[in-house]
């Protein structure tokens, strides 16, 4: 038996790298993938090779993580498919170029926000009272050092990265 053999897992921006790589490994170890991706191009052909390649039920929903009503979705999409979800990995980000920080407009830090510690907070909101049901599950969010290390020109990218913490951190806690 594979370790997540009956387990439903949503992992965002699996369309691509990290994502990809994560809904693979899970598809590897027994889960039904929900592939949520933007991009339906690259989120078709990640759910198709999970199924065909690894043999593993998954389901492409396209989503754009900016927008809450397609993050609930998102989750709603799995749990009518998977009478489940089990694990939500919340890695898709949306943010603007890099510049330096006297020239980083406030609209970019907006962007950050809501593509990345706003869209973490709505789908672990989405699929907490799913989880509390079924007896448990797990989040993981994607963070970054960039933050904690000061990179330069991504002030955007650092603040909300650290946000995600900040949030994951607290869910911990509460739930």
């Amino acid at each position: 038996m594979r370790r997540l053999d009956g387990k439903a897992a949503i992992v965002t921006g699996a369309g691509q790298g990290i994502g990809r790589g994560v809904a693979r490994a899970f598809a590897r170890e027994g889960a039904a993938v929900t592939v949520a991706e933007i991009n339906p191009e690259t989120g078709r052909a990640v759910a198709q090779e999970l199924q065909e390649e690894l043999g593993a039920p998954a389901l492409f929903v396209e989503t754009d993580v900016l927008d809450r009503e397609q993050v609930q979705r998102m989750v709603d999409a799995t749990v009518e498919a998977f009478e489940r979800v089990d694990v939500l990995v919340n890695n898709a980000y949306v943010a603007g170029p890099f510049r330096r920080l006297e020239h980083k407009p406030g609209d970019d830090l907006l962007l950050a926000y809501r593509g990345g510690p706003l869209h973490t907070l709505w789908a672990m909101q989405s699929v907490f009272p799913h989880m509390v049901a079924q007896g448990g599950g797990r989040i993981v969010n994607f963070v970054s050092l960039n933050g904690v290390n000061a990179h330069m020109y991504s002030a955007d990218y650092n603040a909300a990265k650290e946000a995600i913490r900040a949030l994951t951190r607290t869910a911990a806690r509460e739930w």
